[in-house]
């Protein structure tokens, strides 16, 4: 942390109030290096410095920049050509300034400055790094890590079969065929291999990819190669890898046949790079005027020619529908009515009732009232000629 930089606070810098003091306390703390700017928070500023409000944090500063100390850091240049230190929504930025050691200064640090680097030692006494161990005879000498050092005797140390075998006066083991330790770079299944069968990061690689290549279906490549090294199978990959007989594994996946289509034709003729090329999870270019030179073209299936035929012949037959329709004229609105081709119209006295009827402000009063005396059964032309009447004897 800023321990150090809180230390020329407390012995370097000048008198100040307590209010001052604690201020250029809590932006020590923050300072990592000389001249560091670092950003502070009003919450943070008043909980290192006791409770200290805004104000009065302000305040000290102030007070501190009079007599030169400036610990603030201006965040622009006013329209007046004086520089601001706060913004609303900008967190307040700050410079711890350097304390010099004063002359005379009598601190832990300048007395240890003045004395030297060896000024713990008495004079005359010997340094304790440099002291000769004592060993016995037939005895291995081990740099001491303390009082007494540590020894081992002679014959060395001895295990199990197989194990570290020492020889008189000394440890010595034997070096393992294989590495030992695990490269970071490898994951925990080519670790495995290479810890089996001693292959190098590419060799590992590669049995790693005829693994996965041969066998898709693996939940768990780790326990796989585990397995396999349990097995002894690891080194007739390993084999196979170093004699060249990697192509007699399982070619890659094929290119989809969509894919395969797009990609074998020629270059985007817009110079779009990349443009003939299939967009993700379509058979479409990647290229937009080739999309919509695709779209537009004329359908090359049977099944597209025959859906087009279709629809055309379907469009025929609404436009003869809807030319044999006829408008017939109403009081608020035209009315269309679907006529078969060769139907007779209405009679001449429904339409004279109709005439009758649309001169009048009261048309839907004599129709409802038809409507009622003849009931739902009854046709429209039938209540018109009704409607009439009973408007004509009012």
């Amino acid at each position: 942390m800023g321990i150090q930089y809180i230390l020329d606070v407390f012995d370097h810098a000048p008198a100040m109030t307590a209010a001052e003091g604690l201020v250029l306390m809590a932006i020590a703390e923050e300072t990592r290096f000389p001249g560091d700017v670092r950003k502070i928070d009003s919450a943070t500023m008043t909980r290192r410095t006791r409770g200290m409000s805004s104000s009065g944090v302000r305040k000290a500063l102030e007070r501190l920049a009079d007599r030169g100390i400036e610990a603030r850091v201006p965040l622009g240049i006013g329209r007046d050509g004086r520089p601001y230190y706060s913004v609303p929504s900008q967190v307040p930025l700050y410079r711890l300034p350097q304390f010099p050691p004063p002359p005379g200064c009598a601190c832990h640090r300048c007395e240890q400055a003045k004395a030297g680097p060896q000024s713990h030692f008495k004079k005359g006494a010997a340094s304790p790094l440099k002291e000769e161990p004592q060993v016995a005879e037939g005895e291995t000498p081990v740099p001491p890590s303390g009082e007494g050092g540590t020894t081992v005797p002679e014959g060395g140390i001895t295990g199990r079969p197989g194990g570290t075998a020492g020889t008189p006066g000394g440890t010595t083991v034997p070096p393992s065929p294989f590495r030992t330790v695990k490269s970071p770079s490898l994951s925990a299944a080519e670790q495995k291999i290479a810890d089996t069968v001693g292959a190098t990061a590419d060799e590992t690689r590669e049995i790693i990819a005829i693994i996965k290549s041969e066998n898709p279906g693996i939940r768990s490549l780790a326990a796989y190669v585990a397995r396999l090294a349990d097995n002894g199978d690891l080194a007739l990959l390993m084999n196979r890898v170093r004699s060249g007989a990697r192509a007699a594994g399982p070619s890659s996946t094929p290119i989809p046949p969509g894919y395969a289509r797009q990609v074998a034709r020629p270059p985007c003729p817009h110079g779009v790079p990349g443009g003939h090329l299939p967009r993700p999870g379509t058979d479409t270019p990647a290229c937009p005027q080739c999309r919509h030179a695709t779209a537009s073209a004329p359908p090359t299936t049977p099944q597209m020619h025959q859906r087009t035929l279709d629809a055309a012949r379907d469009l025929a037959t609404l436009r003869e529908t809807l030319a044999s329709l006829s408008s017939r004229p109403g009081l608020r609105r035209p009315a269309l009515t679907i006529r078969p081709p060769g139907e007779a119209g209405p009679s001449p006295q429904v339409q004279a009732a109709h005439h009758y009827l649309t001169g009048r402000d009261d048309f839907d009063v004599w129709m409802n009232a038809a409507r009622q005396r003849l009931g739902a059964d009854a046709t429209t032309g039938q209540v018109m000629v009704l409607a009439a009447e009973l408007a004509k004897g009012e």
